[in-house]
């Protein structure tokens, strides 16, 4: 039996960093800046670096490296970047025999630039993750964590896959938890009653806004309305400006902690997914109604799995990759950096 069980994509990351470039504003991009290269030429690039990427793979790292029995569900081939994908996860002792070997598969390959603030562009060659529900029939697990599934275009496959995945969980009375993408939010639109199913459902400030059709400023009307789509917890993370979670009885606001420095921002979603989702692994509750009595009847229980999240964010985005500064839970507890966050609790209104 697994204690936490994760399923997405996997990919080969490749990492350029100390290349000359600049940036510049421009309305018509979605982040309103821009990455300049001399359009012609060869740059040098001072620093290159590669590792395993993906939700499903830098997220069972995470859950190993904070001790956790896990195993990763994800599709791979018999390429040399397969290869490298699983000599990650068997270093940290991921499980992956539940897997799918696909013939003339390659995993999805990034190259990040990366900018000495650690502000990063992401070239993404994107290939489907081409996963069945047939691991549900061999899967003995206690938590079951949906990385991003959906493809472009949200094609029936991906709709039947999630749908399918989320239905049988609570059949086979798995934890579900999930952190979406905006294609997998597209699905839940649609259909609004799967969000119920989710034990965690973590987002972004943008995607909260986006998936309850709510300003993303108005924070006490999107959390109004996601406590009566998503029965169990839901974290909505805003970046510098730190967490809000709701339990659906209190609301927690978090700070973060300093960085030292921003080296690359790549994984933070989902080292921090990992982590609060460990320390909520950690509170040991047999099902979904005794971690949600647990937590109404101590809502301080939920105060390490917050800090525990926030610190591993913070490790990875200080390190080159999406996982290289994973937290173990020793490290966590022994440093005495992370044994302080400012976290306040407050009873819900509405």
């Amino acid at each position: 039996m697994f204690e936490v069980t994760t399923i997405g994509s996997a990919t080969f990351d490749i990492f350029l960093k100390n290349f000359s470039c600049r940036t510049l504003k421009e309305s018509s991009f979605t982040t309103k800046k821009g990455l300049c290269l001399s359009l012609g030429s060869k740059i040098s690039v001072g620093d290159i670096s590669w590792s395993s990427g993906g939700g499903a793979i830098n997220t069972a790292i995470s859950f190993a490296k904070l001790g956790l029995k896990t195993s990763a569900i994800f599709s791979f081939g018999k390429d040399i970047f397969s290869q490298k994908i699983k000599e990650d996860l068997t270093k940290v002792k991921v499980d992956f025999s539940l897997a799918y070997l696909k013939e003339n598969f390659e995993p999805p390959i990034s190259v990040i630039l990366s900018l000495p603030s650690g502000e990063r562009t992401i070239l993404h060659a994107k290939r489907r993750p081409n996963l069945s529900i047939s691991f549900l029939k061999k899967l003995k697990t206690k938590w079951l964590y949906l990385a991003p599934l959906a493809g472009e275009g949200t094609s029936l496959n991906d709709r039947y896959l999630l749908e399918k995945i989320i239905q049988r969980t609570k059949e086979k009375k798995f934890f579900l938890a999930s952190n979406p993408s905006l294609k997998d939010l597209e699905i839940y639109q649609k259909k609004k009653k799967l969000l119920n199913f989710f034990d965690v459902l973590i987002l972004n400030q943008e995607e909260a806004s986006y998936l309850t059709k709510i300003p993303f400023n108005k924070e006490k009307e999107i959390f109004r309305k996601l406590d009566n789509l998503v029965e169990g917890i839901i974290v909505m993370t805003k970046g510098k400006r730190g967490v809000v979670v709701s339990n659906g009885y209190y609301l927690f606001s978090a700070s973060i902690f300093p960085n030292k420095k921003i080296v690359d921002r790549t994984g933070a979603g989902d080292s921090f997914a990992a982590a609060f989702i460990a320390g909520l692994i950690k509170i040991g509750a047999k099902n979904s109604q005794e971690l949600k009595r647990k937590i109404i009847e101590n809502p301080s229980l939920l105060k390490e799995p917050i800090r525990l999240a926030s610190a591993n964010a913070t490790s990875v985005v200080e390190s080159i990759g999406a996982h290289r500064g994973a937290l173990t839970y020793e490290k966590f507890k022994k440093n005495k950096r992370w044994q302080n966050l400012k976290i306040k609790i407050k009873k819900i209104s509405h």
